[in-house]
């Protein structure tokens, strides 16, 4: 039984994830959902989950990553669309400061993002690993909204125990591949 109390700490991930209920099968014939794909599972700047990965530093040149996480929206964290829990045991309180926990999906009129950040990773490897494990084990569904698309994703760790869930614009995504692959000098 303590066990049992002990996991009331946690959000956990519903499987089979009963809040993805749009098919994909038109959305992966877009060019740009696409590249988006590509980008972030094939060509993941996270170089221990692909073979093919292309690293912010290496392949992109992007030394000094402020000016990056700025443009995440990551930085200045007092503007930041994203907040981190850097232990399990505060994720359930991050996953409700920013509003990702009761009406997700369906609260999805603001980008947003709540990610559990393992103690060796950045806050940009944190992100694009997060992303990456949403779109590679199907955890998202997209949301068609006016000239964009709205991207709901979720991740999750050992247990079932909530690892990530985020809200962003398709726009929002093809904006910082632009970015990233225009490289630290051409953004500067």
């Amino acid at each position: 039984m303590a066990n049992k109390k002990n996991e009331d700490n946690y959000i956990h991930a519903d499987t089979p994830a009963k809040w993805i209920k749009n098919s994909i099968d038109e959305n992966l014939k877009d060019e740009g959902f696409r590249k988006i794909l590509n980008f972030f599972v094939i060509f993941t700047p996270c170089k221990e989950l692909s073979e093919r990965a292309k690293s912010l530093e290496d392949v992109h040149g992007w030394n000094n990553t402020y000016t990056l996480k700025k443009a995440m929206r990551i930085a200045p964290q007092k503007e930041s669309i994203f907040a981190f829990g850097e232990k399990w045991e505060e994720m359930k309180d991050v996953l409700i400061e920013t509003q990702l926990v009761s009406n997700f999906p369906l609260d999805n009129e603001n980008e947003r993002g709540c990610f559990y950040k393992k103690s060796n990773q950045n806050q940009l490897e944190c992100i694009f690993y997060h992303i990456r494990n949403c779109f590679a084990h199907g955890r998202f569904d997209i949301i068609k909204k006016k000239d964009d698309w709205i991207i709901c994703m979720e991740d999750f760790g050992q247990k079932h125990r909530l690892s990530a869930r985020m809200i962003l614009k398709k726009s929002t995504l093809l904006k910082w591949i632009e970015i990233i692959e225009g490289g630290e000098k051409a953004f500067s």
